[in-house]
């Protein structure tokens, strides 16, 4: 019973080969995404906190991002990205009425 609840657990696992030439690869810095907690919403962002410390404990990488820290600049990105398009929309709508009233007062 124990294997097969093991196996079940595995279900996720992929297979990858690794390149003989990143066997000298260690890379100094990892983001931690945040987990999906599922029904468990009281987990939520606590286990994002344990994983990245857990991290920071080993002293694997010398910067672990945190979920939060991805987060928040994922939220800039997304508020900067919203502000260049407003921007853009406006001078392309400004365009299209300044064609049209020069246009109209042309006829």
């Amino acid at each position: 019973m124990l294997l097969l609840l093991a196996l079940a657990g595995c279900g996720g696992i992929r297979y990858s080969e690794v390149s003989p030439e990143a066997k000298e690869f260690h890379p100094k810095r990892i983001g931690v995404f945040p987990v999906d907690v599922g029904t468990y919403e009281e987990a939520r962002g606590v286990i994002d906190q344990i994983i990245a410390g857990v991290l920071i404990d080993t002293k694997w990488f010398t910067d672990v991002v945190s979920a939060d820290a991805i987060n928040s600049r994922c939220n800039r990105a997304r508020s900067f990205g919203r502000y260049t398009w407003t921007i853009f929309l406006n001078s392309e709508l400004s365009t299209i009425q300044t064609l049209t009233s020069v246009e109209s007062s042309a006829k």
